[in-house]
């Protein structure tokens, strides 16, 4: 039975910013093979010459190889393939050139584990975008053979495979829109996107600020900068308007973030206080005539328009609510890798500024981690509880995380409230309660219907925690210190001892 397997393959910039590996190829298996012909034709073959795009690396190949195709049955102690092929190039004017003939070989062997393999072999042209392969005859064991000897599972694959750059179009500048995304735990922790509308204005359910932006002609990749002013006056219970807070092009240069993403989105994390966002996006190519080198293209804050203050800048998003509501004491983390890639970390601290929750994401999981701190009467740091996963994204303060066998928060009550004539010596803490938190997570029964790793979770029977003991002297020293789970607890006498 013929088979005729056509592929049109952009690399995974292709349309997101142009710039990337293209290829184009056919190819045909089994016996199929007999008589073959294809015809490959860059998809851009026609603008060869219009100067409109260059190729750091182009080239044609042919490739004769065997499939590792669960359908495709390897049997025969064949030791060798031969195919003769015509091959026709075309030159950037639609012209033929001379052909020439090439012979393809593979061969292997399945007998035992002795011989040797050759799973493929490619002919390579450089700066060739369209050629003729024509498939003259084959071989099996040196005997030309017909279409019903061919095995099912040798091929041939003929393509042009390029990295190509496109001209910049750097006078635009890309047209920004914004969305609200909100992370819906009814939802198992899937966003919610919600398009804004101008004047944007955060809800109080804005998770994340999500930007957008249109396409530019050429561009690989795109920067975007923003920065965070707030809004408050020196009046109590007011606020200032754009108009009345002073932002110049220096002071978005000097106090702004920057990423660099292949991506027409970008999600920006709502850990601000109340304020103005202010971003803005442009297009980065390359130099055709020196690849290596980029090209930037417009701002998309170039509007006309003098920079003075806020209301100045075009692509502006009001914080009107505060991280957690200026509720509490927060301090924020960013580090950022390649592409736009970051590493989040929220830390929520109480009145005596006691770090009491950490709580991390990274941009490219869904989800986030949190960790707590439990503090003894003495306000030192006593049980310092494993992370958990979130079954969401959201970077905030989770209350109620970690809790006891009652169902109330994990506390001091739990392992250090005796009675008047209670000895001084500690004993364990109280376990963690299997209904929330780290609690539930290491513990077997959350994850008896998993099939994936999750179901390798260690058991911590409540023990998802170290605990300190300090000498009961004032001095501050750490008598001893629990390891994680009841092996390893205070008075298991497999703790640390100082």
């Amino acid at each position: 039975m013929k088979q005729l397997i056509a592929t049109l393959l952009f690399g995974l910039l292709a349309f997101g910013s142009h710039a990337a590996d293209v290829l184009w190829n056919l190819r045909q298996e089994g016996s199929a093979l007999f008589g073959a012909s294809m015809l490959i034709e860059d998809g851009n073959y026609n603008d060869l010459n219009s100067g409109t795009f260059v190729d750091a690396d182009a080239h044609a190949y042919i490739r004769l190889g065997l499939g590792e195709n669960a359908q495709m049955s390897n049997t025969g102690n064949i030791s060798s393939l031969k195919v003769h092929l015509k091959i026709t190039p075309y030159d950037n004017f639609n012209t033929a050139l001379p052909y020439f003939t090439e012979t393809l070989e593979v061969a292997y062997s399945i007998t035992g584990n002795s011989g040797v393999t050759v799973d493929a072999e490619d002919y390579r042209m450089q700066g060739v975008y369209k050629f003729k392969v024509e498939v003259q005859s084959i071989e099996k064991e040196g005997i030309t053979i017909g279409s019903l000897e061919i095995p099912n599972f040798l091929y041939l694959e003929a393509g042009i495979n390029a990295e190509r750059y496109y001209e910049l179009d750097y006078q635009s500048a890309p047209a920004c829109f914004v969305n609200y995304v909100f992370y819906s735990v009814a939802a198992g922790g899937q966003p919610i996107v919600t398009a804004a509308t101008a004047p944007y204005q955060t809800t109080l359910f804005t998770q994340d600020i999500e930007l957008n932006w249109d396409y530019i002609e050429g561009a690989e990749y795109y920067d975007v900068e923003w920065t965070w002013v707030d809004n408050y006056s020196d009046v109590a219970n007011t606020t200032l308007s754009a108009s009345g807070i002073e932002l110049s092009e220096n002071d978005f240069k000097h106090n702004s973030t920057r990423i660099r993403t292949g991506a027409q989105s970008y999600r920006i994390t709502n850990v601000f206080d109340k304020g103005f966002l202010v971003f803005r996006v442009r297009g980065v190519g390359r130099w055709l005539d020196a690849t290596g080198k980029d090209k930037y293209g417009t701002w998309s804050s170039e509007n006309g328009v003098s920079k003075q203050n806020v209301a100045n800048w075009p692509h502006v998003v009001e914080i009107v609510y505060g991280h957690e509501m200026d509720y509490m004491n927060w301090q924020y983390q960013a580090t950022y890798a390649e592409d736009g890639k970051k590493k989040e970390v929220s830390q929520y601290f109480d009145g005596s500024l006691r770090n009491r929750q950490t709580v991390t994401r990274i941009n490219s999981d869904g989800h986030a981690v949190a960790g707590e701190t439990v503090y003894d009467n003495e306000g030192r740091g006593v049980i310092q509880i494993l992370p958990v996963p979130q079954n969401t994204a959201t970077l905030n303060y989770y209350p109620n995380l970690n809790q006891n066998a009652a169902g109330t928060p994990y506390s001091h009550k739990d392992f250090d409230w005796t009675v008047d004539d209670a000895a001084c010596d500690i004993t364990a803490a109280d376990p963690l309660g299997s209904g929330a938190g780290a609690g539930k997570y290491y513990s077997a029964a959350a994850h008896t219907n998993e099939t994936d790793w999750q179901q390798y979770v260690p058991e911590s029977e409540g023990y998802a925690f170290t605990q300190v003991e300090y000498t009961p002297d004032n001095t501050g020293r750490i008598r001893n210190q629990s390891g994680v789970g009841p092996e390893h607890k205070i008075g298991s006498g497999h703790e640390i001892f100082y």
